[in-house]
């Protein structure tokens, strides 16, 4: 397994959702990132800061309100090359109240061994996921 999924319908429109997700600011407030500099197009630079330093990333995919994808480094001030970086994807939905988002973390089996085991980064992923997610219900309700 080298992806992390996590599905959570939310009771804010795909609209809202689509807002918070893919505004910096608004983006920093659900995450584990400190700051975040990023605009909502393909190929835009983002710059995610976090307590160990600045992960550098690139938005890959951008199709409103649907999908928002981006290819994030692991490691701070490093361009994100497949065997150093992730790819996360949001991916919205319409749902019977409100909206369903899927958030999918892959690369992991890509990564440079000196990054860990992939097992271990898939859990820590997923941990992390599970907290935004969280946050990011309390912020939409």
């Amino acid at each position: 397994m080298t992806a992390t999924e996590r599905l959570i319908d939310l009771s804010a429109s795909v609209e809202n959702v689509w807002s918070v997700v893919t505004d910096a600011q608004q983006f920093e407030h659900f995450t584990v990132y400190t700051a975040a500099e990023f605009e909502p197009t393909e190929g835009s630079a983002m710059r995610l800061e976090t307590a160990a330093g600045t992960l550098l990333g690139r938005v890959t995919e951008v199709v409103h309100p649907s999908r928002f994808a981006y290819r994030l480094s692991v490691e701070p001030d490093v361009e994100p090359e497949p065997a150093t970086s992730t790819l996360v994807e949001f991916t919205l939905s319409p749902a019977q109240v409100g909206s369903r988002l899927l958030v999918r973390e892959s690369g992991f089996g890509s990564l440079d061994d000196r990054f860990g085991s992939p097992i271990d980064l898939l859990e820590r992923a997923g941990e992390t996921w599970n907290t935004a997610l969280e946050r990011l219900e309390s912020i939409l309700q």
